[in-house]
């Protein structure tokens, strides 16, 4: 997943975990809470939020038709940072 957004982004990866800067449209959990992903990497993402989820929560991301399981790592003002599990590839 993360591997074709590179493509369409003509990004070269110089390591595993190179972050992207991004403006993708997502949902979370169950409520399908909009949500913005605003950089991204194959372990984890930055997302804009008008909501504060508390660090050590899980969270599912609906992302196109996928759901992609995540914990909550940091908030600060509007952004929360998670890390993928598994990882993307």
């Amino acid at each position: 997943m993360l591997a074709a957004l590179k493509r369409a982004l003509n990004t070269e990866e110089s390591r595993s975990s190179t972050r992207l800067t991004v403006r993708l449209p997502v949902k979370l959990g169950a409520s399908e809470i909009p949500v913005t992903i605003v950089n991204i990497s194959n372990d984890g993402a930055k997302i804009a939020s008008d909501i504060a989820p508390t660090p050590g929560q899980p969270v599912d991301i609906l992302w196109a038709d996928k759901i992609v399981h995540a914990t909550v790592r940091w908030t600060k003002s509007r952004y929360f940072g998670v890390t993928f599990e598994p990882r993307l590839s």
